[in-house]
């Protein structure tokens, strides 16, 4: 398992160089097409990459000292952009992964983040700042989780999630205002929404927002399916002669079919700060809810989760801050 992930990870990372640019170059080409300039048709392409690395080695060690542990994580982000007339098609991939492992749990990676997302959004302009488009999101992980979201269980275990179990899916046609280089808002008023489990057993758990199939109280479906509207707005700016940059991203769900007023929330911020042209130490945070997926609940209030066998799951709000050394290169 240890050598599936690192071969994971190493891939992810080498697919992200090889389309690695300086952020600048986005945000000057959303400068420019805001302020109506005309810019080139092509394709554009950059990105970014975060590590998170540490170990603590003891030998004998003195009582209360703690124990060995080995850390290893990572994110990045990267866009391949097509401009084309009036007409752009953006997409982005963004990945958080990192993993534990402790000397008590004798070799077994204990996982402490993964989350893999897609979006691919196609716009025509109508007029300056107002865009005609239509927007795809797929979320997903990367490595089988199992309880105490470790990487590999012990016998008897289930399986908790795995690769596309679940991925998440929303197609949405509608409107994308641009108002300027900091600020733009997407709005659809209708569109759809996917949950599908691929595992059987891990589906069955109903862990992940499928519904319980009709006529039944135990039997889970492997897919749910909504219509509702969708708002996504972001944000970014720098700051202090741009030694601090800022950025945060909202996205909002109704579905019309099932209690419209739970709207599903995923708002995450970022906050760089450059320590040199390339290199910066970055901040990242999330917030996450879903009336229909349940997670991980501290009912008892001693810090520990103890997940489904102890019933301690439910309806929360997620959360998630980290931080990782960055390195922003040319290529």
């Amino acid at each position: 398992m240890t050598h599936k992930f690192l071969l994971i990870l190493g891939l992810v990372f080498s697919s992200v160089l090889l389309f690695a640019q300086a952020d600048d170059d986005r945000m000057k080409e959303i400068k420019k097409m805001t302020a109506g300039e005309e810019i080139p048709d092509g394709w554009r392409k950059g990105g970014a990459l975060g590590f998170d690395l540490a170990g603590l080695g003891l030998k004998n060690p003195r009582f209360g000292s703690g124990e060995s542990r080995f850390g290893l994580g990572g994110l990045g982000t990267f866009f391949v952009n097509l401009k084309s007339g009036k007409d752009y098609w953006d997409n982005n991939i963004d990945f958080q992964l990192a993993v534990q492992n402790l000397k008590s749990n004798k070799g077994r990676y204990q996982k402490n983040v993964d989350v893999v997302r897609f979006n691919s959004r196609y716009g025509h302009q109508i007029k300056n700042r107002l865009f005609g488009a239509i927007d795809l999101n797929v979320e997903t992980l990367l490595l089988p989780t199992y309880p105490d979201n470790f990487l590999k269980g012990r016998t008897g275990e289930n399986k908790l999630a795995d690769l596309f179990s679940p991925v998440r899916v929303t197609l949405a046609p509608g409107l994308d205002y641009k108002h300027n280089e900091h600020f733009s808002v997407f709005f659809a008023p209708i569109g759809i929404k996917l949950i599908y489990v691929a595992d059987d057993a891990i589906a069955q758990l109903g862990l992940h927002g499928n519904q319980l199939k009709d006529n039944s109280e135990t039997e889970y479906e492997k897919m749910f399916f909504q219509a509702g509207a969708n708002l996504k707005a972001q944000y970014n700016n720098k700051y202090f002669n741009e030694k601090v940059i800022y950025s945060t991203q909202l996205d909002l769900f109704s579905n019309y079919l099932n209690n419209p007023q739970n709207i599903d929330v995923l708002w995450g911020h970022a906050l760089d700060f450059m320590i040199t042209k390339n290199l910066s130490l970055a901040l990242k945070g999330e917030m996450f809810y879903d009336h229909d997926i349940m997670v991980n609940v501290d009912r008892n209030g001693n810090g520990e989760y103890e997940g489904i066998e102890a019933g301690e799951v439910g309806r929360r709000v997620s959360s998630v801050g980290s931080f990782y050394l960055k390195y922003n290169t040319l290529f």
